[in-house]
């Protein structure tokens, strides 16, 4: 008996290099976060960044919802959640300052993850991020805690700038 090619594992390569080339299309993969990745992004948003923006985040794992969040002068001045007013209370967690505060603040809760994260050590917590080139803003984030079902995920599905 003819010994048959490796359909299976042929076709899972060819879907495998399929999404690793949409994530290369659409920014590349997220990196582990780093303080440094962090600060050069940070950097490059408060040299670059534009004082007005509307920026669109789809949520995943804990929460699934989409936010659009509308910025003036630094300041936010609209949100919603799945196209419903959010509490103002929120917003300003949810401009890229805000996300930018996040992220450094998730960087300190990797230090001391049983207290901040109820896990028993920063090998049980992966951070990823991603950040747009031109201007720095995160475009992806990810925390998952391993051996829980659920982490928290956004990605920015729209950014509305000057100019973009």
């Amino acid at each position: 008996m003819a010994k048959r090619p490796p359909y299976g594992w042929m076709a899972a390569a060819l879907l495998g290099g399929l999404l690793v080339g949409l994530l290369v299309l659409r920014g590349g993969a997220p990196s582990e976060l780093t303080s440094t990745e962090l600060a050069a992004a940070r950097k490059l948003w408060d040299a670059r960044g534009p004082a007005s923006y509307t920026i669109e985040l789809q949520m995943a794992g804990s929460l699934t919802d989409r936010r659009r969040i509308e910025v003036r002068d630094g300041e936010v001045v609209d949100m919603t959640v799945d196209g419903r007013p959010a509490s103002e209370d929120s917003w300003a967690f949810w401009s890229v300052d805000g996300m930018f505060d996040f992220l450094e603040a998730e960087l300190r809760n990797k230090e001391n993850p049983p207290r901040a994260l109820g896990v028993s050590g920063p090998d049980q917590v992966i951070l990823r991020a991603r950040f747009d080139a031109d201007l720095g803003y995160p475009t992806h984030f990810l925390r998952h805690l391993m051996g829980r079902q659920k982490g928290t995920e956004w990605e920015v599905v729209e950014f509305k700038g000057p100019g973009r």
